[in-house]
């Protein structure tokens, strides 16, 4: 399975266009994932070489969002050229949870109460929130009203044996890139470079067709 950012849940698999309306905030705009149907994120890693970089590149829908009690309901749809595939995720108290099979406890993508919880341990990896900082030079363009200060994140494996991570998430965004630490420096594999309401990826062989 390919590793794509930090918090990488399942397999990505057929190319969607993103239509919707916007769907009702949570209390707080602090919240550091994407709570708008119908917007969708391209994600791709910078450290491939061409023509593997774009045809890897990963969007990822919020297809709906449900209320439900204190908790946001929220069905992503990630898609690669390979295929396509829906998770089911809980927003609660500032927390992320990937939802499993109704009798198995959910995987915390984000704990409760993120940022101000510092630390916490989950799928055999330590994370640890580095502090907060202004959204790293991507080239992502955001509007002007939007919050550039979000939260670096490192990630590494309770045995050691695994990679090293850190992660960048913006609020309202969610993830905005993942490093690796490779060879005494941090690499960058996975990096949003677009987001909006359309603009699929589009490989370098559809392109040279047009």
């Amino acid at each position: 399975m390919r590793r794509f950012g930090i918090f990488a849940l399942v397999p990505v698999l057929v190319l969607v266009l993103a239509s919707g309306l916007a769907c009702e905030r949570t209390d707080s705009d602090q919240l550091f994932a994407p709570v708008e149907a119908g917007l969708t994120l391209a994600y791709e890693n910078p450290s491939l070489p061409q023509p593997r970089r774009t045809q890897e590149r990963m969007q990822v829908r919020i297809a709906k969002v449900q209320q439900d009690g204190n908790k946001l309901m929220v069905t992503k749809t990630f898609t690669t050229f390979e295929g396509q595939m829906e998770a089911l995720f809980a927003y609660e108290n500032g927390g992320v949870y990937l939802m499993r099979e109704p009798k198995a406890a959910p995987l915390v993508v984000l704990p409760a109460r993120f940022p101000s919880v510092k630390a916490w341990e989950d799928r055999g990896r330590r994370n640890q929130v580095e502090g907060r900082a202004a959204i790293p030079e991507t080239g992502l363009r955001l509007p002007d009203t939007m919050n550039r200060m979000g939260v670096w994140v490192s990630s590494e494996t309770l045995d050691g044996k695994g990679p090293k991570l850190r992660t960048f998430f913006l609020p309202q965004l969610g993830e905005i890139e993942t490093q690796e630490f490779r060879g005494g420096t941090w690499v960058v594999v996975n990096r949003l470079f677009s987001y909006g309401f359309s603009d699929p990826p589009v490989s370098t062989s559809r392109q040279n067709q047009n």
